[in-house]
């Protein structure tokens, strides 16, 4: 065993002799000091980890001050509980794992978009050199929120968005909601269980979300490349569930070769059920929901709903928060999008994601 209690037998001075550098450039680039540029802390990296180098960040983390992050995600409360509540599940899960590292966070539940954009601006104004990283979401991608990332990337705050794909800041980090995957696997599995024509309803998910709009041109698009005679029709957007609900109901008796029914997002599953139950076509038509809570698992358990699609927004948050402090900790540097695993969930498939996620 080594002083600082690590199980192998290479040691910071045979890094510096293989490399022909000294013992404190190695310590810097290895523990993520500054004193070292980018291009040689890479290296060194690299080649401590050739050696089998296993770097005592926990050791370390205790002669420094804690690194703090801000985590700014939306509310777990009400309707955030069927999406945003397993944000807050992975990333405190990975805080979990990481509390020798002396990270300190501060959680701010937000409301919506003005919320965010206000406590953004909080952060850079009032809190100056006090975070390192913030971890975040993506409601709509408007000027404002872009302005308040440069800001943070400016004073050199790393920044991670979840839920989008954001590009052209530096420090900025990006976990993408696959949007557009999402609507040609959506429009997949909807072309395997349906019949060859007939036309699929579709709600509209959030208002002014890029988002929700690529995830049906992604959809339009599967279907056009293989020349499907499926039909869509969009129900108008609206943030009243009521509303939403009328507009299933409509839809459903207006057109009489619906086969298909598609939630955008997870509330609007539960005013798509109640509308295929009132109408009485729930059981006639193929229904497609979106993200997995208890909600939306009883649906699939009562095969109210025959298929969901995953966004995974848990392990998004475990990743997220895990890379930030990888960065920020460790001077390990992520690609500029890291990609998160989506899938469709079925009935028979449902008992493995409740164990993993516990639901």
């Amino acid at each position: 065993m080594t002083r600082d209690g690590r199980a192998s037998n290479v040691t910071l001075k045979d890094i510096s002799q293989k490399m022909n550098i000294s013992m404190t450039s190695v310590h810097r680039a290895i523990y993520g000091k500054e004193g070292v540029g980018e291009e040689l802390r890479k290296k060194v990296l690299e080649t401590a980890k050739e050696m089998g180098y296993e770097p005592n960040y926990a050791a370390s983390s205790m002669k420094r001050k804690a690194i703090r992050i801000a985590v700014v995600l939306p509310s777990a409360q009400g309707v955030g509980s069927l999406y945003y509540a397993y944000f807050w599940k992975g990333y405190r899960d990975a805080l979990k794992e990481i509390r020798a590292l002396n990270v300190e966070t501060d959680e701010y539940e937000v409301e919506d978009e003005n919320d965010q954009i206000e406590l953004l601006k909080e952060i850079v104004d009032e809190n100056k050199n006090s975070y390192s990283a913030v971890l975040t979401f993506s409601y709509t991608r408007s000027p404002e929120v872009i302005l308040q990332y440069q800001r943070l990337s400016a004073q050199k705050i790393v920044v991670m968005v979840l839920d989008d794909l954001i590009e052209g800041i530096n420090g900025l980090y990006c976990i993408p909601s696959s949007d557009t995957i999402i609507g040609e696997m959506c429009a997949e599995v909807f072309s395997l269980m349906l019949p060859k024509e007939g036309t699929i309803l579709i709600s509209s998910g959030r208002i002014g979300s890029l988002v929700h709009e690529k995830t049906v041109e992604g959809f339009k698009k599967y279907l056009k490349e293989h020349d499907s005679q499926l039909k869509i029709k969009q129900l108008p957007n609206s943030e009243d569930m009521e509303k939403t609900y009328r507009g299933f109901c409509e839809g459903l008796q207006a057109y009489d070769d619906v086969v298909g029914t598609f939630s955008l997002i997870a509330r609007e599953n539960k005013p798509m059920v109640r509308a295929l139950e009132d109408t009485g076509m729930l059981g006639k038509v193929k229904v497609m929901g979106a993200d997995l809570n208890m909600e939306s698992a009883e649906f699939l358990r009562s095969e109210k709903i025959d298929a969901l699609v995953y966004k995974n927004p848990y392990d998004k948050g475990f990743q997220g928060f895990q890379v930030l402090v990888d960065y920020v900790v460790k001077r390990i540097e992520p690609p500029k999008n890291i990609k998160c695993i989506i899938s469709m969930v079925f009935k028979t498939g449902l008992s493995f994601y409740e164990d993993v996620i516990k639901l």
